[in-house]
């Protein structure tokens, strides 16, 4: 099985790699701190 490529984002200028596929919303999760907007559903 093939792994997914790697993104580079970009967030309050830190930047992550993340996989395809991921929201901007968890991008910003794993960065965690002040960067996470609260979010609800």
């Amino acid at each position: 099985m093939s792994e997914q490529p790697l993104f580079k984002v970009t967030i309050d200028n830190i930047t992550i790699e993340v996989p395809a596929g991921t929201t901007i919303l968890n991008a910003a999760r794993k960065i965690g701190g002040d960067v996470a907007p609260p979010a609800m559903c």
